[in-house]
């Protein structure tokens, strides 16, 4: 599975105090997805400034400051779209609300062991322009 198949631009959205939550962007299609939301506002806030729609969440482990705002970002793109966006993640982030597990074995996914036990990383292929998340 790709998330996109298309040249993406990276964005950070300020969090909290000291955080960022990483918005990958596909500029012609006007849609995006974030990675490990833990406050759900400064995504909402960057999403109307920019008209963007939301796609696609990318969590990497199950803690709260990356999984705090799925729900209601979730809830505002079905209001906003009526659609609710993908919400990608390891097995142990069911209850956070993942809705396609990422494998950690897969060829586009790492075990990270530098956050805590099950976490992702992931690599985008700058020759490509894709993220795989599979």
């Amino acid at each position: 599975m790709t998330i996109f198949n298309a040249p993406l631009s990276i964005s950070p959205i300020h969090a909290f105090d000291d955080n960022l939550i990483w918005c990958l962007n596909r500029e012609e299609a006007g849609e995006v997805v974030v990675v490990d939301p833990g406050e759900a506002m400064p995504v909402i806030r960057w999403l109307k400034a920019n008209q963007k729609v939301l796609t696609g969440v990318l969590i990497t482990h199950h803690h709260g400051d990356h999984t705090g705002g799925i729900k209601e970002l979730v809830d505002y793109c079905l209001t906003r779209y009526g659609q609710a966006p993908t919400v990608y993640g390891p097995q142990s982030c069911l209850e956070k609300g993942v809705t396609s597990i990422v494998h950690e074995a897969s060829h586009s996914s790492q075990h990270a062991w530098a956050n805590t036990a099950g976490a992702l990383c992931t690599r985008a292929y700058a020759r490509s322009s894709c993220l795989p998340v599979e």
